[in-house]
């Protein structure tokens, strides 16, 4: 496995994979550790068709785990291509943990897909996995880079009402969004009306002006 990471990391990748080949002759049969080597250096360069032929081979000898999923899901562009992955993952038993469920989140706050968002939200508050610091801290930058200030300061007032500290850089933007719409940072942007007029946005448990 060190010999295969280190061509690879030499971008000696036909050479890596020669010997991947010939691990089985030698009586050393490739795992986990094998794959996810192999799989790491194919998804930084982009060869996406070997990758899944490396997972399908992969899935007949040997359990993919978070790791395998986490670099092939740091490569998809859009959503269909990570709810394909969500699936494989739950048919070959790997369950999702925190730092596969905040990924998860990241890159559908990247792609702009809110349904994807919610329901990993939703998902993570069922089974105890979150949302987590980082959850809040994903999409409170990530609403901020489209725009979306008051939601961003709205999701920034939830985490801290929860207890969560906010990372420095968090703080640094927070204040930079009370500076870019000119008035006092508040603890509290929640809007404070009560009645018809206020919608509970099922994502962060906020609640919204509809006017």
């Amino acid at each position: 496995n060190c010999i295969i990471d280190q061509l690879c990391f030499k971008k000696k990748i036909p050479e890596a994979l020669k010997i991947f080949g010939e691990m089985n002759d030698r009586g050393c049969q490739a795992d986990v550790a094998t794959y996810n080597t192999l799989i790491k250096h194919f998804c930084k360069i982009r060869r996406t068709e070997k990758v899944y032929e490396l997972l399908d081979d992969m899935e007949k000898g040997c359990s993919p785990n978070n790791m395998t999923y986490t670099y092939i899901l740091k490569t998809t562009e859009k959503p269909r291509d990570v709810m394909n992955l969500i699936q494989r993952m739950e048919e070959s038993g790997c369950k999702l943990d925190s730092d596969t469920y905040n990924l998860i989140l990241n890159l559908y706050v990247s792609m702009k897909y809110e349904k994807g968002v919610q329901q990993i939200w939703e998902e993570m508050e069922r089974n105890g996995s979150g949302p987590d610091q980082r959850s809040f801290t994903i999409l409170v930058h990530g609403l901020h880079s489209q725009g979306q200030l008051d939601q961003a300061l709205q999701y920034y007032t939830t985490m801290k009402s929860r207890g969560m500290t906010p990372e420095p850089r968090t703080r640094i933007l927070v204040k930079a969004i009370h500076m870019k719409k000119d008035e006092p940072e508040t603890e509290d942007r929640s809007p404070s009306m009560t009645g018809k007029n206020l919608k509970l946005d099922r994502v962060s448990g906020l609640l919204h002006v509809h006017k």
